[in-house]
């Protein structure tokens, strides 16, 4: 299976929030990164902060539903931004990754 943690969908996206977005080449990478994840067939949990300030969480929304997988999950942190998802709140961020990865037989 795949986890993301904090990701974005598209990197020509994320990118438009920052001043230095005209990279040269960055359009025909975010085109195959589209095409790469709608390739994802395999099971998908995303953890991403609610308060996320740099990949806003509407960006893990898009990531999560261009991802072709029927088994995935979002998950988001209450009040976590983008690098504290652990310390926000540690229960549910192991328990779903438990969840995810200790499938019951």
């Amino acid at each position: 299976g795949v986890i993301t943690e904090s990701g974005a969908a598209s990197i020509t996206r994320a990118l438009s929030y920052f001043p230095f977005r005209h990279i040269p080449g960055i359009s025909e990478l975010g085109n195959k990164h589209d095409a790469r994840m709608r390739m994802v067939t395999k099971p998908l949990l995303i953890i991403h902060g609610e308060k996320d300030t740099l990949v806003p969480i509407a960006m893990a929304r898009e990531l999560y539903e261009l991802v072709s997988s029927k088994d995935k999950r979002f998950v988001g942190i209450p009040g976590a931004d983008h690098n504290d998802l652990l310390t926000t709140d540690s229960d549910t961020y192991f328990n779903v990754i438990k969840e995810f990865v200790f499938v019951e037989l």
